[in-house]
């Protein structure tokens, strides 16, 4: 019987039809079975492969566990403890394990290497005597020495100048500034060492009008104000060429408000040491050369307003303790409508000023 001819007869005969399903089912059973098959076989083989690398990535876990808690001086301490282990696990095992091909020393040699690499690249903790603590910068870090041109004898002089950028700590009511560490009021004036002529940096750079120029020369000619050139001032000496400036200014331009400014200065040079004394002095100097500015004078030395010179006035009073000036000052300014658009900042330190003045002026009432 023909192929064509089988089939036919089994496909209309029942018991044929149900006989070749069990054919079709049996056949796709055994392909499943060999399909599991094929994939236990192939885990297997997966996990021999497992068992050849398995052992370096274990060894390599547990030694950087082991490192991460060691000190990088003890490292190979535990390198070497770990073959001990390692050498007495491979002799109690089976003779399987015996006839393996790992070569521990091998082995080791490159567990050595990757541990000597994971050292240099991990933070090493440096020693007392390795540690190098960042020093605070001194004064004279900050402090250039240049040459400027003296504007009456015009011979060139040596003179302090200070960086540009200096750390600021704080700011005080009458505008001083704090640095860290800092005190670059003692070099407010420049002095010539040839001359003695003495002036704040921009008076200093400026060239005076010919009478004012003759007045100086003939009053210096006799070289008995020059001083040699100090990078280091002190306090006495900065106040004194302060009180020069100040001689200086008298004799030329008579600027009330140059003068009350090289003042206030000398008060914060006494006062970066805590020279109450001669800081209250010089804030009393400058009030009263102020009050005679905004009388005279139409514009002002230092580029301040008539209202900043108002809030000066105010802040040194109140730091004087006289608390009616200081009162009168600050009145005037905060109730000037235009005060607030014109420099904000300002005007709410006054306003600040303002409730600081009126808060000590209470105990003062209720004595009375």
């Amino acid at each position: 019987m023909d192929k064509e001819k089988l089939l036919k007869l089994l496909q209309n005969d029942e018991t044929a039809g149900a006989i070749l399903n069990l054919i079709k089912n049996g056949a796709t059973n055994v392909q499943k079975e060999l399909s599991s098959k094929a994939t236990i076989a192939q885990k297997k083989l997966d996990k021999e492969a497992e068992k050849k690398s398995s052992l370096s990535e274990s060894m390599i876990n547990r030694l950087r566990a082991r490192v991460e808690k060691a000190s990088a001086s003890k490292a190979n301490d535990y390198v070497s403890s770990y073959a001990q282990e390692e050498t007495k696990s491979s002799a109690s095992s089976s003779s399987t394990a015996e006839k393996s091909e790992i070569n521990y020393e091998d082995k080791l040699a490159k567990l050595r290497s990757r541990v000597a690499s994971m050292q240099e690249d991990a933070p090493k903790a440096k020693t007392e005597e390795q540690v190098n603590l960042p020093q605070k910068k001194q004064d004279s870090d900050y402090r250039l020495i240049v040459e400027r041109l003296c504007p009456v004898c015009e011979q060139k002089t040596r003179v302090v100048k200070y960086k540009s950028k200096l750390p600021i700590v704080s700011r005080d009511l009458d505008l001083c500034v704090r640095y860290d560490g800092i005190n670059p009021y003692l070099y407010t004036v420049l002095s010539c060492e040839h001359c003695g002529f003495a002036a704040e940096e921009k008076r200093f750079l400026t060239k005076f009008p010919n009478k004012h120029q003759e007045i100086l020369k003939d009053f210096l000619s006799d070289g008995q104000m020059a001083e040699p050139f100090h990078e280091d001032r002190t306090v006495k000496e900065a106040a004194s060429l302060m009180e020069m400036a100040v001689l200086f200014s008298e004799m030329t331009d008579k600027s009330p408000s140059r003068q009350a400014n090289l003042y206030l200065k000398t008060a914060w040079i006494y006062r970066y040491v805590g020279d109450k004394e001669n800081e209250k002095i010089n804030l009393i100097k400058s009030a009263e050369l102020y009050e005679k500015a905004l009388q005279t004078e139409r514009a002002y030395a230092g580029n301040l307003s008539a209202n900043a010179i108002m809030y000066l006035l105010g802040a040194m009073y109140f730091l004087c303790e006289e608390y009616e000036k200081a009162t009168t000052n600050i009145s005037r300014i905060i109730s000037d409508s235009n005060f607030r658009a014109q420099d904000p900042k300002l005007y709410d330190k006054a306003r600040d000023l303002w409730q600081d003045i009126r808060a000590m002026k209470k105990p003062e009432a209720g004595n009375e």
